[in-house]
């Protein structure tokens, strides 16, 4: 069966994000961080497969820092591809729309009877970014070359490594030391590479996202050529989109322990240890190789929210937009990031007044165009006499081709499918010996996003404050420290049927919680009942702990506060 390979190589060191997130003006409330992508991936690779019919199509993101004539990206292919480039907004949509988001329910349970549940959400506001061919002769390696958004790129036979080696050194594209020794379980005949370099003049911050198809039966990450650079403890996102439920046919597949995590939201959105009890979770799988599916879900429940046909609006009316405020406007109301790729064209269209501050502060360059209007009103004798005029059809047609375009692509390459499953890796360089391949499996159950906890608040016969976690697991999860396991469960996914399970933590994490077999909350109820609890849902979801094993009651205490106020005021009896 021939695979489909596939990761950016040789990225020096990947960069928390594309954009700095603009500071907002404290003294006015209005002044929010346009850019959502500025909310998600700290580090690590992206990338969105799209399999069907014998055909693989990759979008990924490419994540690189340092001198722009050190990038280098080499990429080994089972067949001749066709290159296109993206928009970073893409990746940041697959973010803003499926990255995991936790709630807790609140259920104050009232003393001597009284009253009953008091049940009240707190939304803890994930996901809401209120604030993007020439063939040469029998022994030249070379198959085909030319250029692409801000790249020079060439495809070369990958039968002799020699030969190809020397052709990609004699023409300048960057090869980091250590190559050599990893490249060869990729050369053979039949095979190939692709490479690519920046246009010269270009610089680093001009990277584009990488549009690849191939001819393959199944996407596979070359994740063994990713060591020669790769960060420790590198962090690895995957969206597969198919038939149906995609699986990591050669790696582990885990289930994260949900009373092992922190219900307290920390970065991106998420809770602090969670990137931490990923991590831990995949090592205690075999050769640590695992991943965790943290969404599969149909497209057709996801389609409208992560791509919305109506974005972007009418191009032929922007085009025609001639007034600075009004152009802006309608790009903020019709659905525009204001990411790094938009900023970086509107600056050279739209300018921005010398001096322009307010309340001792100056705007970033984002948070100039997205909040245009206030800061006109905010300072207006720098735009005094300041001229505003510029090309709206050029200025469209920049956007058009660079933003609008390659994400109406995307969307289409995503109606043509049934179903996405994001996936998510962390691995160290010593872990990157064996490439990952992805299949799918229709028997599997979805994995949802979204997930609730009941965070129940109730006092003793003594009038004593308790507050207990329930997690979707079935734990309840009480303060203290515990010492526990970062997967639920590790088993092996196959292409057909249930899952083979290798290792169930549930006996060892009801032991060190101290909880009886079965107890739960009854959600709908609002009581605590015997009985089993359900364990097989497949998806994480939240519990508490952090790094050193220790409870993090981000939310215990004020309400323990409340809650105490709140029962000495009813009358008892």
């Amino acid at each position: 069966m021939r695979l489909a390979y596939l990761i950016p190589l040789f990225a020096l060191a990947a960069l928390a994000a594309l954009v700095a997130a603009p500071a907002p003006a404290r003294a006015c409330g209005c002044f929010t961080p346009p850019d959502p992508a500025n909310l998600v991936v700290q580090s690590g690779e992206q990338i969105l497969f799209s399999a069907k019919g014998g055909q693989v199509t990759a979008i990924i993101q490419i994540q690189f820092q340092g001198a722009a004539e050190d990038f280098g990206w080499l990429l080994p292919l089972p067949s001749v591809p066709t290159l296109e480039v993206s928009s970073d907004e893409l990746f940041a949509a697959l973010q803003a729309g499926t990255t995991p988001s936790y709630q807790v329910v609140r259920r104050d349970i009232a003393c001597m009877g009284d009253g009953g549940p008091d049940a009240t959400s707190l939304d803890l506001g994930i996901n809401r970014p209120d604030f993007s061919f020439s063939p040469g002769g029998p022994d030249d390696p070379l198959v085909a070359q030319g250029g692409v958004g801000p790249y020079d790129y060439a495809v070369l036979k990958a039968d002799d490594k020699t030969a190809m080696l020397d052709w990609l050194k004699a023409n300048r594209y960057f090869v980091p030391a250590g190559t050599d020794g990893v490249v060869d379980r990729y050369v053979h005949p039949g095979a190939y590479f692709l490479a690519l370099k920046l246009h010269p003049g270009r610089s680093a911050g001009d990277l584009q996202p990488v549009v690849v198809r191939y001819a393959s039966d199944l996407p596979m990450i070359p994740i063994a050529l990713t060591s020669v650079t790769a960060t420790d403890d590198m962090g690895v996102w995957v969206w597969v989109a198919g038939d149906a439920r995609a699986i990591p046919r050669n790696y582990r597949h885990v289930v994260l322990d949900d009373a092992a995590l922190s219900w307290g939201v920390g970065p991106a959105g998420l809770p602090w240890n969670y990137e931490a009890q990923v991590a831990r979770a995949v090592r205690e799988a075999q050769g640590h190789h695992a991943f965790v599916t943290e969404m599969a879900r149909p497209l057709a429940t996801l389609r409208e929210t992560l791509l919305p046909a109506w974005r972007y609006g009418n191009l032929d009316d922007l085009r025609l937009t001639t007034d600075a405020s009004d152009y802006l406007r309608y790009l903020r109301l019709n659905g525009y990031t204001f990411g790094s790729t938009l900023v970086e064209i509107l600056a050279r269209y739209i300018k921005r007044p010398p001096g322009l501050q307010a309340y001792g502060r100056a705007p970033s360059q984002a948070g100039y165009y997205y909040n245009f209007d206030q800061w006109r009103q905010l300072d207006p004798q720098a735009f005094s006499g300041f001229d505003l005029t510029f090309d709206p059809g050029a200025l469209t047609g920049e956007i058009e081709a660079r933003i609008v375009r390659p994400m109406r692509e995307a969307r289409a390459l995503l109606d043509g499918q049934a179903y996405l499953t994001r996936l998510h890796t962390r691995l160290g360089p010593a872990d990157m010996n064996s490439d990952p391949v992805f299949a799918f499996n229709a028997d599997l159950p979805e994995v949802s996003s979204a997930h609730v906890a009941n965070l129940v608040n109730r006092c003793d016969e003594h009038f004593a404050f308790q507050s207990t976690l329930y997690t979707e697991q079935g734990f309840a999860v009480p303060a203290g420290a515990h010492e526990l396991p970062g997967a639920l469960r590790v088993e092996v996914l196959h292409d057909s049927g249930p899952p083979t399970v290798e290792v169930d933590n549930t006996a060892a994490i009801l032991r060190a919680l101290g909880q009886p077999p079965g107890e739960r909350f009854d959600a709908d109820a609002g009581v605590l009942v015997p009985g089993p609890s359900d364990q097989g849902g497949g998806a994480c979801a939240v519990g508490a702990r952090d790094e050193d094993g220790s409870l993090a009651w981000l939310l215990s205490l004020p309400l323990a506060a409340l809650i105490a106020r709140r029962l000495r005021r009813r009358p008892r009896g």
